[in-house]
């Protein structure tokens, strides 16, 4: 991602690229995309992932398939 936004794509486009048109992309749809029916697994960060790639690289919250795995949200 940070190699991508490196280049001539936006912050917005970088992350939609990992998420919901990786989906679309793949044949996989609606994958990456949080509407009803859809797989859910969520990441939560402290920040805007828009204004900087590194807090995605340590969630402080993972959802996967609806069990909590990390929630450093909790502790604090």
């Amino acid at each position: 991602m940070l190699q991508a936004a490196r280049g001539a794509l936006t912050p917005l486009d970088v992350l939609s690229a990992a998420t919901a048109r990786a989906g679309e992309h793949l044949g996989l749809a609606p994958l990456g995309r949080l509407v009803e029916g859809a797989p859910a697994d969520l990441i939560g960060v402290r920040g805007n992932p828009l204004e900087q790639f590194k807090p995605l690289e340590y969630p402080d919250l993972v959802v996967s398939g609806g069990v909590t795995i990390v929630d450093q949200v909790a502790l604090r």
